[in-house]
């Protein structure tokens, strides 16, 4: 019949109306993760090219793991490019006496909690060498996810400008007690000198008077 007819039209131009509708959000949505991931990739294209102008050695911890390093990070660590070491766990480049404390800190960080900056650590190169640093960890975002931004500066002439100044100050103190020590021993022989002479002086002046 006509109305039944009619009832499948409009069916039919609703149900199409409706396909239309979600192939169109499909695009949509489909459009949108193609832009986000467009816009992540050049935001982390951008992040890396300010960063690895920096002389400051700097990485990106995530997910536990090592999510990017700099030039001057990857130079410290020992390593040509930060793909050599990328999601490697960051304990791998962390001393074994420290790495608890480390994920301890790195927790706090990222339940929005405050942590101490800087501090002083090792870093462990890929040949085992341990390169004294003076850290600073910061809440981040890295490709649209929660991360650590770690900035680390190269301790190693501080440290042994520090060592030297000591031993500059330690020595200075030794020549000081050994000048004193040669003052003390000269007035020491003076005195006894002088207290030699006043008997045989007494002697010599009773002689003549005999």
């Amino acid at each position: 019949s006509v109305p039944f007819l009619l009832f499948l039209f409009v069916i039919r131009v609703r149900f199409q109306t409706f396909t239309e509708t979600v192939f169109d959000l499909n695009q949509l949505f489909a459009t949108s993760r193609e832009e986000l991931q467009l816009a992540l990739r050049d935001s982390e294209n951008r992040y890396r090219l300010l960063v690895d102008s920096s002389p400051m050695a700097i990485g990106i911890y995530q997910d536990g793991k090592i999510a990017f390093l700099n030039d001057a990070a990857s130079k410290l660590i020992g390593v040509d490019s930060y793909t050599e070491l990328l999601d490697q766990p960051f304990a791998s480049i962390v001393p074994e006496a420290r790495r608890k404390t480390s994920q301890q800190r790195f927790d706090s960080i990222l339940r929005g909690e405050q942590v101490e900056n800087p501090v002083e650590m090792n870093f462990v190169t890929l040949k085992g060498d341990n390169i004294p640093v003076e850290v600073t960890s910061v809440p981040f975002v890295y490709l649209g996810k929660p991360a650590i931004q770690i900035i680390a500066k190269d301790i190693r002439e501080r440290l042994q400008a520090e060592k030297a100044r000591q031993e500059a100050a330690v020595l200075e103190t030794e020549l000081k007690t050994e000048r004193e020590l040669r003052e003390l021993k000269s007035r020491f022989i003076s005195m006894i000198v002088h207290d030699f002479r006043n008997p045989i002086a007494s002697l010599s002046l009773s002689l003549q008077i005999i």
